[in-house]
């Protein structure tokens, strides 16, 4: 079977780490997976496709910034796309982010539509049937269910700093993204909250299947013979306003001296701010066995996330055995739910995180046990109906 997978990077971030991982796991069976992308590091060899350029990216950032129109440009790039992917032949089209300002979704849609090509689209975000934003929850804003307008994030990712299109960007989406029959998209969710979400939207139409995100089982491993420190982790690629940075702020106020708390993936500045709370901090690791080992000898991993899909850092912290303390929001929570590894706790209820501490620190290493998603295969189940019920 020959899939291609489009991505905004292949490798960099959770979404690119799950596209290249999935490419590899479907190569090494047999398969032929290419990953097609336009943004980060050059991984360019027989399994991957670099398209674009950074000027298109630029070209594309500022008019986004300007005029809201995040996805309505880099058509030379996109045409690049199309040709490969028209000189590969794929079987199926394995859609990821379309947004990131690499990519014209008008131009791609107008191909997949033409084509009758097969596609599987995972959504890792609710970008696609909104006017503008990638997550709504922080602002409790339900707009897209109608039509969007009068966007109030309209300053938050895909910035616009000018215009507020986002009635003109729902409709063009709406456009776009339904014109595929039902026999040719099907849509993955990571998590069954944003199944949800997307049934409330105007994609309501099509098929959804829930598909758990994995992690790299080689390296996010239990270890038995590991010390576990009295340490709170929290863990993320960006500390934004969603991702819940003051709330340790406030949980330092009010954990008992023993503990500890360690941020990972902090800037530069967070870094100086969280030292005045006395909270340690680090930036960004790429080094994914110094990750794993954080999570391995940490009491809980507190994920205070306003705003999520399904968490890389929850699958990854409790793969470790490392137990996960996260808020009754979005698809956050159901991990937890699955392998009773935590808490779910209301919204700044830092009693309840307290109150569980002691229990994590004594949990045995038998008590953490490792999980595991079968993402792959479940892939390959969705390939095969939707080659099998049409060819």
């Amino acid at each position: 079977m020959r899939i291609a997978q489009i991505c905004t990077n292949a490798m960099s971030g959770s979404v690119g780490k799950i596209a290249r991982s999935l490419s590899e796991s479907l190569n090494a069976n047999g398969n032929e997976c290419v990953v097609c992308y336009a943004r980060g590091k050059d991984y360019s060899n027989d399994s991957s496709f670099r398209f674009g350029s950074k000027q298109s990216i630029y070209w594309n950032v500022l008019n986004a910034r300007l005029f809201d129109s995040d996805g309505l440009h880099s058509k030379g790039a996109t045409k690049d796309l199309i040709e490969y992917l028209d000189n590969f032949s794929p079987d199926i089209i394995h859609i990821h982010c379309l947004h990131g300002y690499y990519l014209n979704y008008q131009i791609l849609f107008k191909y997949l539509k033409d084509s009758k090509k097969k596609v599987v689209w995972t959504m890792h975000d609710c970008w696609a049937y909104t006017g503008h934003c990638a997550f709504y929850d922080f602002v409790e804003c339900s707009k897209w269910k109608v039509n969007c307008e009068k966007c109030p994030q309209k300053g938050s990712y895909p910035k616009s700093l000018l215009l507020d299109c986002s009635k003109r960007n729902f409709e063009t989406k709406k456009d776009a993204f339904t014109s595929l029959s039902v026999d040719d998209l099907k849509i993955v969710t990571p998590s069954h909250w944003l199944k949800a979400e997307i049934k409330k939207s105007f994609l309501s139409k099509y098929s959804i299947t829930v598909i758990n995100n994995d992690v790299d089982w080689r390296a996010f491993y239990m270890d038995n013979d590991v010390t576990i420190e009295k340490r709170i982790l929290g863990v993320a690629n960006i500390w934004d306003r969603r991702k819940g940075l003051s709330d340790f702020i406030e949980l330092s106020k009010v954990i008992p001296d023993e503990y500890k708390i360690l941020i990972v993936g902090a800037s530069d500045e967070q870094i100086k701010l969280l030292s005045r709370h006395k909270i340690d901090a680090i930036g960004r690791t790429s080094n994914i066995e110094e990750l794993a080992n954080l999570y391995r000898t940490s009491t809980i991993l507190f994920n205070p996330t306003y705003e999520d899909n399904y968490p890389t850092v929850n699958v990854e912290a409790i793969s470790c055995g490392l137990p996960v303390v996260t808020y009754k929001t979005g698809g956050s929570p159901e991990i937890i739910e699955k392998t009773g590894m935590g808490r779910i706790v209301e919204k700044k209820d830092y009693s309840a995180v307290i109150d569980y501490l002691d229990e994590a620190y004594l949990r045995s290493a038998n008590e953490r046990p490792m999980i595991k998603n079968h993402m792959v295969e479940q892939y390959l189940s969705v390939y095969n109906e939707m080659i099998g019920r049409y060819n």
